[in-house]
């Protein structure tokens, strides 16, 4: 419905304006919130990191063909006792793991591993929060990388003539 004002009393020309200028302040006290928010929601999007659980063999295939940091996440003891070949120890439950982790590049995937799988888990998310871009962690953790014949310090110390990159499942 379109009015014609130019007929209307001065009275009706300013109750109009002023009506007009209030719907013009409404709009901008919605649109405000609006706009943050959604700016805040494609903010959160990107610096959300992605995190992946593979099993051994396709974490191995990864590990092969990407630049990356290979943390092994249990204690000493356990990473002392055998752990994939060129692995860190930062231990999941130590009071240095924060101040450890964080010299890790972010831009660089990281590999996560523990003995079963769920400190990697804990860890994993520790580093999506800190804004790293790619976590992986290994599903059943070291037990399956063992159980799939991949190459451990073990095997390392026992045959010293075996390649790192190299497995013999037999």
């Amino acid at each position: 419905m379109i009015v014609d004002l130019s007929s209307a009393s001065p009275e009706d020309r300013e109750f109009e304006a002023l009506f007009l200028q209030t719907i013009l302040r409404m709009k901008k006290i919605f649109l405000i919130p609006v706009l943050i928010l959604s700016g805040f929601a494609v903010m959160a999007q990107q610096s959300a990191g992605r995190l992946e659980k593979l099993d051994a063999y396709v974490y191995q295939t990864k590990l092969v063909h990407m630049l990356h940091s290979l943390v092994d996440v249990r204690t000493p003891d356990e990473f002392a006792s055998g752990t994939i070949p060129g692995a860190m120890n930062i231990e999941w439950e130590s009071e240095g793991f924060k101040e450890a982790a964080a010299k890790l590049p972010q831009y660089k995937p990281v590999f996560l591993f523990c003995q079963g799988g769920y400190r990697s888990a804990q860890a994993a998310e520790w580093f999506l929060k800190k804004g790293y871009s790619t976590v992986i962690i290994l599903d059943g953790g070291y037990d399956a990388w063992k159980a799939y014949g991949f190459p451990t310090t073990e095997q390392q110390e026992a045959n010293p003539n075996q390649s790192p990159g190299s497995y013999d499942p037999d």
